[in-house]
């Protein structure tokens, strides 16, 4: 389930034009720093 939220938030940053700098997906939480 967590690879899929990450490829889902990934898919939209790049539809949105945002530059996602690093990404931490754990399975109750999520760091990300545009």
């Amino acid at each position: 389930m967590a690879m899929i939220c990450e490829g889902i938030i990934c898919k939209t940053c790049v539809e949105m034009d945002i530059q996602v700098i690093e990404i931490a997906v754990n399975p109750d939480h999520v760091h990300i720093f545009f």
